[in-house]
This record gives C-alpha cells, structure tokens and sequence, in this order.
C-alpha cells in the first residue's frame, strides 16, 4: 500500500501485539500519528469497516505507555461490544501486567475491579452510574480517568441513549475541571456532516478534527435506495419487500456470491428464510456442489433449532440473539465457508459479528423494539449494516440496498449520500439530567444549572444552528420543576437533592415513575398484583405495544385494555406462573430485564417511605419473576445453589419453605437428589431463622369501654435475628417496631388502645434479613356491656382492718381502673391478705391487673351479693360477686367458725408463699439480678392456687412461659413440694 504508515516503529513495542499486521490501512496511516503525536482531544469520522477501532487502541496505547498513565475509559453501545474484541485486549495486556475490566449488559460494576484497572470497557449507563457516585471514596476511580474513547459518539442522536451519553462526558469534564488534572477524549464515528459540533463540544483543536468520506473505505461501497408502494396489511408489505430483496440478490448469488438481508424481529428472520426456501426451490437460482451439500446436511444433523434445520438443505439459515451458542457458532462458520448462501439476521449481526458478503439487503426500515415499540432503525445501524457489504480481500466492490415506502425514499437517498448531523436528545429528558446533577452535588444553584447547561452538547448543537437557548430561564424552569415536584429542596439559594430525588437518580428514574412509586410505597401494604401493576405502569414501559394477535393471550392474565401495561403485566405473571405463551416469549426477556431494575427501585422506595416489610415484598415478587417461582418457594430459591430443578425436588420431598427443612438434615435432602453443599446451606439457613410466637395472655378478652394500656409477649422460639414487630387495631398501628431477638428471648411490648366496641388486635413479626413472610397473630376484643345499675339495700357496710385472709369465691365481675382501665368476668377467687392487699385468681392465671398493695378496702354485703372495692393512690379495683360459692366474711386473728361457708387458709400456705420468695431471692442473688425477672409476685400467688405437680402444668401459672418453665421448672417444683411437706409436718 503505498504510502501507508508501518507498525513497527510508530507503535510502542510492549503493545505490538495489538496490532497484528505489518502496515496501517490508508485512514489509520492519516489519523494515527495525530492521535500519537498530540495529547489533545481528538475527533475522527470515517466511513463504516474502515478501522476506526485501530484508532482506538492507538490512544490506549499512548496513555497506558504514559509515566504519568490513568485510566483508559472505552465507552461504546452494547451491541458495539464483542468477546472478541475484549479477549483481544485482555490477552495482549495481560502479558505486560495491564488489567482490562469489562462491564456490559447484567454485569454489575464493581468499585474494588474498577479501582484495580488500568482499562474500563463500559456502556453509557453504566458509567453514568457510577459518576453519580463519585464523590464517594468507593468511586474515587472516576476521578483518575485521563483518557475516554467514545466508541459510535453517534449514539449521542439516539433518542433513547443519547441524553445519557452527553451528560456523562459533560459530567466528567466537570469532574475533572473542579477537581484538576488531564482528560482527553477521542470520539469515532461513521460520517457525519456536523464533525465540528462534536469538536467543538470536548474541545478537540483543528487539528485533531478528522473527516474521511466513503474513498477511505477498503471495498468500495455501492449503495441504493428501493421504493415500493406499501399496501394497507404490513404482513402482506413484508413479503412485498421480501420479493423485492430476492431481485436484486438472484444474480449475484448465481454467480456464486453470498447475501445478507437484514429484517426487523426474530420471527421475521424465521418466516423471512423459510419463505426464500420456497423462491429458491421454485426458481432453482442457485446450485450446490456436493461438497456444500455435505457440509450442510452435517449441520443440519447438529443444529438445535428445528427451523433452521429445515432451511439449511437450501444453503439459506437465519441468524439473532435468541438463538443457542452453538447454534449461532455453527451458521457463522458457515457463512465464513461459503456454503451458506442466503443469510437472514437481525441488526445485532451488524454489530455483535463480523459477517461481510458480496451483497447486502436492508429490507426492514422500521424495527421492533420490545420497549420502545415499532420505529425507525437509526442512522448509525442503517450504515452498520450497509458497512457489511463487501468482503476485504475477496470483492472489489459491496453492493448496498434499502428498501422503503415511496414517500420517503428521497429522505433514505440524502442519508445515504450526506449522512445524518448529529442532534442533541438531553432536551428530552432534561429534568432527570438535572436531578441526578444536583444529587451528585455538580450543581448547587440555578446559576450552576445554566453554567451545566452550557458544557452540553445540546447548548452547542443549538448554537450551531442559530438559535442558543436562554440557558438562565431553562434553568430556572427546570428548578422550579423539581422543587415543586419534592425531587429538590432550595434553601437560600442552595439547591440540594431530597431523599426522593436521591433515589430517582440512584436509579435511574424517570420523574413520572419515581412519584408514582412513592405513591404506592406510601400505602404500607401491596399484594403481588398490586407490586406488577405498579411497575407495568411505569413511564419507562410507555411505549410497550401489544401486537395483532396478542389480544387473546393478554386477556388470559386479567382484564385487558389495548396498551403496553396489560402486556408488561401480563409476561410478568406469566413468568411467575411459567405460563408464558409462545407469542409473549420474544419479548419477555427486554421487559424482564427491565421490571428487575424496576423492582430494585420500588423496593428502596418502599422502604425509604413506607418500611422493611413492604421493601421485601417487592424483592420477594423480584425473584418470583426471575426464578418463576410461588411465593411459597421465594425463600428456598434465594439460597445460593437452589435452581429450578433443586425446587422441584425440595417440594417433591415435602419442603415447601426453608422452615420446613429446620428439622432435616443434609443427608434427608441428598436422597431427594439435591447436592450435598447446597443441602448443607439448605439445612444450615433453615436453623439459623428466627421464629416467633405471640403470648397474649397479658391482652384481656372482655374490656371496658376507654383506654387500654397492655402488652404482647413476643417469644423468638428460633435463632437470634432482628424483628419487625407491627400491632394494629383494625386499620390503626398503635406499635411499629424493630428489634434484635436473641433465640429463646422474650420481650415484652406494651400498647395503648382506645376502645369504643368490639375490635380485633392484630401482632405482625415479619424477619428484615430473611425472605421469610411475615407471620400474623389475632385476637378478637369484646366491649363488656354495662349491667343497670340496682340501688343496694345496704346491710352491711364495712371498713376491713387488717387481720387474717379473707377469701370469697365464685362468679364475678372484676373492674379495673388507674393508669389504664381493664375488665374481667368469669370464675374467680379473692385474696384479701393481712397487709391490706388483694389478689385476684381467674380460671387463665392471675388476671387482670387485680393486685393492688396496701389498700383501703371497703366490703359491701347486700341481698344483691358481695362488692368489694380496694382504692389505692389513685387506683380503683371493683370486684362484684354474681355467685358465691365461699364466704369467710371477717378481718379477725381467728376465723368466725359459723360462717356458712369456710376455706380456711392455713398457716402452711402462709409459710409456702414464705419458702418460695426465699427460693426466688435467694437464686437472684446467685445470678446478680432482680428477683422479679426470675418471676414477679404474682406469680408466687398463683402457684399456691393451682400447686401444678409437673412442668407441663407450669406455663398455666401467670408470668411462666415455655422459657422459664423450661429454665426454672425443676427449682419451682422441688421449693413447692419442699415447702408443702415442711407444712404438712408443721
């Protein structure tokens, strides 16, 4: 090639490697040395296959061959991205101890890889999340870039990604200008007419602004534009084009050539290939040698896809993303041979593989996009793919065809002649771009909106064309926008981002979505349907479409209204239930991947707005779409290991939930097939959850009409682990509250309930670091309905001095009333001891609060029975007897032995009641704490009541849960039967 720029000697020798070929091609041989010989930005456009990625790697090369070298950012659109071209650039790097980091697609970037590499290969988005993080030390890195490469920088006209691309590189020459230090950025793109807008833009000098127009490309380029008159039905336009497309190939492939046609979906492709078998075998165009046939008929035999091996016998096969590895390696390889004749594609073979043929036919203008619907294919792919046409080194000239409707046939001729000026899409989206400036903290007054407004693209394109924007107003607009909307907080001129406007920018919001999501996260409670509805209502799936024929299926999944979010909702169940239907499937995969960022970003927001619960709802619903799973099965399923067929299994077996497999062991789930490391963390989740239960023995049944003060015993029966307790009262929270419960604990939580009638107490404990569900407790109240009140003929009336025990039982109405109000009726005994105080025993323990210490005690005998009232600092306790069964009815040092009824209370239970205060003391002094937490007074009471003979009965007595009878039983019982026998004795 004369004139052309060898390697040696113009490449750095350590990365030789890169550079597999002896000399330059006549572009690089221009642009080369100007990227090599200046440190400033650089801006090049040069026809499609012409080796621009060539450019790029020589600006790596500069700055990694730097003393001074940061890091290298290559920023391109996924579909630009190949494993090829990453395997290349790690391989040679690697060997001089350079590390490449990629992160695309489902990867997550990772600060600590990012923070380790000398060379970061990412898509748009991806950086510009990382950059809104920036000032965080986890995200330093951002700061050390010296050198970006944007890869297709005409990705900045994309309307669904170029607002991204231009706020991420005016954010980082922001981030550079504040913080100091070098940054050069060395934008490629196919032609354009407007180069120097881009140059403008990052500041690229004259020098270092590159055009090459199509002569530089290595085959030369024929290109045509077909126009045909479309009919009103687009299935039957499509086969119209379809015939069109076989015209201009059938002499080409008699010749022995090969073809592309580029078409809109993957069913298009199928339909498309399958129909060409049909011309081929009618119009015989073509022969096979028997040589073709055989390597054929050999893939024919290993392909997967059914269709496919239908096509290939006629050398014809069809090409996309939703094919298998295998299948795509085996009709690449044979396209690269030759033996396949006819391929069918969609535009990611344009990009993603690098297939050229002699011929190449765009029959599809308008593509379909599973989000964003039916549109225009964008410039840049349109000479993508064109770019395909010709084979360096076998054709001297590529032919290229379009195919569109009449009427805009002259607008396909401009682009192909002049190439399409670039236009700025940040307008679209300006308010979100601004969000996220003001929450990463670039901007913090509206004068730094418009001086933002300024460094962007958009400022420059509209310059250019003669009508600048009053940046000033726009920004003051925008501002107020936000401010109004609660995304922006202003304080004396200082604009800082709210917790909602926080989150729209962590995630990526759009404006719409991120307030309809807090709406939601505000209502404390969703179903599952509540959680789909909300996300398929999302601005972000807007221009989802629902396609002729699709009606009937979206109609299985719930009433149907013609629009995007009946179909979102609908492939979202769908793949929770694996009921998806075939029609649904090639789009299920976009909108799940998007309902996965989604669903992230509603979780934050419900817990932000609303708590922990409602925050692992959402993420239980998230993996219930990701995994295809019931909700019973989320918690298996989020144990690392358990996939699809482990699940199957697990529920086989009889484990439907983690808890059910607290009880196995490893070896119990290895017989049902499941390996043994994933059975050992099955196993080994399942004993470290926590459990709860609820003790409302402290809740009475029957209330009086007022305010309730009481408690629920929380008991985690499980392994330790932090708790969110909730109680309500019909629709009212009155406790919301999170704690950490070790296993075997017990806390106490006291609420206050006003009562006006009948209601019903709800205790929620949901597990904040499981995915367990929550579990749920009630209990129903009933309001204790006034009896009419009887003037008592009075014929007694009393005051009680202390004495000996006075005991009356029978049935009774117990009232409460003092710090709080409680009410009980039923069976009942009293205790009124020599101290003034009274106790009262019930059939369920010592109940309610009916001990009362040191009280002035009035008795009242009238025909309608016994009343007993006990005041006592402000405290009152009524007890009105219905029935007495018995009576002893005087204070005195020795009981009246003509009473009609008699329990006489010996002095054993006296000294009983003495023995088990001293045990209790006595083992709280042991353990250094409080003799009540062994347990209260109350308790010794109830214990002589119903002197339980084992531990089985213990838990009946008040204050004696499962915990303590376990822990102190054996002590309780000996200090009873201990001190029964010494009573007895005396």
């Amino acid at each position: 090639m004369s004139g052309a720029l060898p390697v040696e000697g113009t490449i750095d020798e350590r990365f030789r490697g890169m550079f597999p070929y002896e000399k330059f091609n006549r572009m690089q041989s221009i642009a080369v040395p100007a990227i090599l010989r200046t440190d400033g930005s650089v801006v090049v456009s040069a026809p499609t296959a012409s080796g621009k990625t060539v450019l790029a790697e020589a600006a790596m090369v500069k700055e990694l061959g730097r003393p001074d070298r940061g890091k290298v950012l290559f920023i391109a659109p996924l579909r630009a991205l190949t494993n090829e071209k990453e395997a290349g650039w790690k391989q040679v790097l690697s060997r001089i101890d350079f590390k490449v980091y990629v992160v695309t697609g489902e990867r997550d970037l990772y600060p600590s890889e990012a923070r380790a590499a000398d060379v970061i290969i990412t898509t748009p988005e991806k950086w510009d999340s990382a950059t809104r993080k920036y000032m965080q030390d986890r995200y330093d890195f951002v700061r050390d870039v010296t050198l970006i490469v944007v890869d297709e920088v005409h990705l900045l006209d994309s309307d669904g990604r170029g607002g991204t691309l231009e706020a991420v590189i005016s954010r980082m020459r922001r981030i550079k200008a504040q913080h100091g230090g070098r940054l050069r950025i060395v934008a490629l793109s196919a032609t354009m007419p407007n180069i120097v807008d881009v140059a403008r833009w990052i500041g690229a000098p004259p020098e270092c602004v590159l055009e090459f127009d199509g002569s530089y490309r290595p085959v030369e380029l024929e290109t045509e534009v077909l126009p045909y008159r479309p009919k009103p039905n687009e299935f039957l336009n499509k086969y119209v084009r379809l015939y069109r497309a076989f015209d201009v190939i059938k002499g080409e492939l008699a010749e022995g050539h090969q073809a592309l046609i580029f078409v809109s979906t993957r069913q298009d492709t199928h339909q498309a290939a399958e129909k060409l078998c049909e011309i081929v075998r009618k119009y015989c165009t073509y022969t096979l040698g028997p040589s073709e046939a055989i390597r054929l008929q050999e893939m024919k035999n290993r392909v997967e896809n059914s269709r496919l091996k239908g096509c290939l016998p006629y050398g014809i096969a069809f090409h996309h993303a939703g094919l298998s590895a295998e299948d795509k390696a085996l009709i690449e390889g044979g396209f690269r041979a030759g033996v396949i004749r006819i391929l069918v594609s969609t535009s990611t073979l344009a990009w993603g593989v690098n297939l050229p043929a002699r011929v190449v036919v765009v029959r599809d203008v308008e593509m379909y996009d599973p989000i964003q619907g039916n549109k225009d294919i964008s410039p840049i792919d349109l000479l993508q793919m064109l770019g395909r046409a010709g084979r360096p080194g076998y054709d001297t000239k590529g032919k290229g065809y379009v195919i569109v409707p009449e009427e805009r046939a002259a607008e396909y001729k401009a682009l192909l002649k002049d190439g399409k000026a670039i236009e700025s899409m940040l307008e679209h989206g300006l308010a979100e771009h601004l969000n996220a400036e003001i929450a990463v903290g670039m901007v913090k007054s509206v004068r730094d909106a418009a001086e933002w407004l300024k460094t962007t693209f958009y400022y420059v394109r509209s310059q250019s064309m003669g009508q600048p924007p009053d940046v000033d107003a726009l920004a003051a607009e925008k501002v107020r926008h936000l401010v109004s909307n609660g995304f922006v907080r202003e304080d004396s001129g200082v604009l800082s981002a709210t917790p909602l406007g926080a989150l729209t920018s962590d995630f990526y919001l759009k404006l719409e979505t991120a307030l309809l999501f807090k709406k939601h996260a505000m209502k404390g409670a969703l179903t599952t349907d509540d959680v789909l509805d909300v996300v398929a209502t999302a601005s972000e799936f807007s221009d989802v479409v629902a396609r002729p024929g699709e009606a009937s299926s979206l109609k299985a999944y719930g009433p149907y209204e013609p629009g995007g979010m009946a179909k979102v909702r609908a492939i979202l169940a769908g793949l929770i239930g694996r009921s998806l239907p075939d029609e649904l499937k090639s789009d299920a995969w976009a909108i799940k991947q998007n309902a996965s960022r989604l669903l992230s970003a509603f979780s934050r927001f419900c817990e932000e707005y609303s708590g922990e619960a409602l925050s692992k709802k959402v993420r239980m619903v998230s993996l219930q779409i990701d995994k295809g799973i019931p909700e019973e099965a989320v918690e298996l399923a989020s144990i690392e290991g358990v996939g699809e067929r482990s699940l199957e299994a697990l529920m086989k077996g009889g484990i439907r939930s983690l808890r059910d497999a607290a009880d196995r062991r490893p070896e119990d789930l290895m017989k049902m097939g499941i390996r043994g490391p994933v059975a050992i963390s099955i196993v080994d989740a399942a004993r470290k959850l926590p459990r709860a239960e609820v003790d409302f023995s402290e809740v009475p049944e029957l209330v009086a009409p007022g305010s309730l003060s009481a408690a629920v015993a929380i008991r985690n029966v499980g392994a330790g682990g932090r708790l969110a307790v909730v109680i309500k009262a019909d629709d009212e929270t009155m406790v919301s509250e999170r704690l950490y419960l070790g296993g075997g604990s017990v806390r106490s939580i006291p609420f206050q309930l006003d009562i006006k009638s009948n209601t019903t107490l709800y205790v929620a404990v949901d597990y904040p670091d499981t995915m367990l569900p929550a579990d749920e407790w009630k209990k129903a109240l009933k309001v204790k309905q006034a009896e009419p009140e009887k003037k008592a003929d009075v014929e007694e009336v009393k005051e009680l001095m202390p004495g000996n025990y006075l005991v009356i039982a029978g049935e009774a109405g117990v009232e409460y009333a003092g710090r709080a109000r409680d009410a009980y009726e039923g069976s009942v005994v009293v205790l009124i001891k020599p101290d003034s105080s009274v106790v009262v025993h019930t059939d369920r323990g010592v109940k309610p609060r009916n001990y009362m210490r040191r009280a002035h005690i009035i008795q009242i005998k009238d025909e309608s029975g016994v009343r007993i009232k006990a005041e006592s600092h402000g405290e009152v306790l009524s007890i009105s007897f219905k029935s007495v069964e018995v009576y002893q009815p005087h204070f005195s040092q020795k009981p009246d032995t003509g009473a009609a009824f008699r329990l006489p209370i010996s002095e054993g239970d006296r000294a009983l009641e003495k023995a088990l205060r001293e045990a209790r003391n006595a083992m709280a002094r042991e353990m250094r704490v409080p003799p009540y937490t062994i347990f209260p007074d109350k308790t010794i009471y109830d214990l002589i009541a119903k002197r339980p003979k084992t531990k089985e009965e213990l838990p009946g007595v008040y204050g004696i849960g499962q915990a303590k009878a376990e822990k102190y039983g054996d002590f309780i019982l000996k200090t009873l039967n201990d001190g029964g026998q010494e009573a007895q004795g005396g």
